[in-house]
């Protein structure tokens, strides 16, 4: 846990082998260097580990929201939902496990329920910056550009170094017309991450506008 939280994920998944060489029943090992793999950006090794620890606990409510956010990654939302939906059946105040469920919905097309479940997130906590960013995301793709703006801005008033909060904002100031507004946006993005892909993508449809 110490490299974890060092954020030397390759030394932690090192000595979570280990551990496993020595004690193959050791639950927390597993998730914990499932935690480390999707840190990696590893996430089928994610769920794969995320599936040892629930087969031997399967009443995990954090190894169920976790693998739902890597099957997200993945782009297997049918999954997501299914077991963040378990996870809430387990834990009903898990916020972590409705935004992760709205993720997938997102990824499914259906913006309501997403919006629904953060609702539900916001009710447990309200100063959660995620939920304003997926409920954000999905009031963009009901093209309701000015209710996304104002998730957006919440979400940056909570967390301002959220790259997608910036670069989502952009697209709904596009819809708008707000160009400069948008480019302003775009370049925020870049500021906190220079790879960041969609960024670039509607950079690049605000020039061309």
């Amino acid at each position: 846990m110490a490299y974890e939280r060092l954020g030397e994920y390759r030394l932690a998944i090192t000595d979570f082998n280990q551990a496993l060489r020595l004690r193959p029943d050791y639950t927390q090992a597993y998730y914990d260097r499932g935690v480390a793999h999707a840190r990696l950006q590893e996430y089928h090794e994610s769920v794969a580990d995320y599936n040892d620890a629930l087969r031997l606990r399967p009443e995990f409510p954090e190894a169920l929201n976790n693998r739902g956010a890597a099957y997200n990654n993945v782009q297997d939302y049918d999954n997501a939902v299914t077991d963040c939906t378990e996870a809430l059946r387990l834990r009903p105040d898990f916020v972590e496990a409705y935004v992760n469920r709205a993720a997938a919905y997102l990824g499914l097309g259906e913006y309501q329920t997403a919006i629904a479940d953060c609702n539900e997130a916001l009710r447990l906590a309200h100063e959660y910056a995620p939920a304003y960013l997926n409920r954000g995301s999905a009031y963009r793709r009901l093209k309701e550009p000015q209710q996304a703006i104002a998730d957006f801005t919440q979400a940056l008033d909570l967390s301002p170094d959220l790259p997608e909060a910036y670069s989502n904002r952009a697209a709904a100031f596009l819809q708008l017309g707000e160009y400069e507004k948008a480019i302003t946006d775009c370049n925020e993005a870049l500021r906190l991450r220079p790879q960041y892909g969609s960024a670039y993508y509607n950079l690049a449809c605000t020039y061309a506008l």
